[in-house]
């Protein structure tokens, strides 16, 4: 069965994205406007602004 290997939390009001990674259990905060790596695909990022 898969599994959910990491997910984004995006907060408009803070102008953050929160990324947690459940395979390294950790979680990662950006600002928006900033590269946010995606783990599960190595050199693909995503760009999130206001």
């Amino acid at each position: 069965m898969p599994h959910v290997r990491e997910y984004r939390i995006v907060d408009p009001e803070k102008q953050m994205v929160s990324v947690y990674d459940f395979e390294k259990d950790m979680v990662e905060q950006y600002n928006f406007g900033v590269d946010v790596p995606v783990g599960i695909y190595d050199g693909f990022s995503i760009k999130v602004g206001p």
